[in-house]
C-alpha cells in the first residue's frame, strides 16, 4: 500500500533530495532524486498525473518530469486547462 501511496501523491518540486508531501501522503522530491531515477532504470522521461496544474501540463526537473491534467475547470471552480499525452 505504501509504494502505491507514494507513487501516487509524489510531486516534483524545485528542491534537492526530497521532504514530506503537504498532502500528507508521498512525498516531494527534487531533480537529483528524479535524475537518480531515471538514470537507474534507463528512462528518458516520467509521466505523471493525479496534480493539478494550470496549463494542464508541466516540464519539471529539466524536463525529466511531465505531470499532465486532464480534467480542465477542475471541480468546476479552477481555470485550468486539461491537458492529454500522444505517445
Amino acid at each position: 500500500a505504501e509504494l502505491f501511496e507514494s507513487l501516487l501523491w509524489s510531486d516534483p518540486r524545485p528542491i534537492t533530495g526530497w521532504l514530506p508531501n503537504k498532502r500528507g501522503a508521498g512525498i516531494y522530491f527534487g531533480a537529483d532524486i528524479t535524475r537518480d531515477f531515471v538514470e537507474s532504470n534507463n528512462l528518458r522521461m516520467i509521466i505523471r498525473s493525479h496534480e493539478k496544474v494550470q496549463d494542464g501540463f508541466e516540464l519539471n526537473h529539466e524536463t525529466s518530469v511531465v505531470t499532465v491534467f486532464s480534467a480542465s475547470n477542475y471541480c468546476g471552480k479552477n481555470n485550468n486547462y486539461g491537458a492529454v499525452v500522444t505517445l
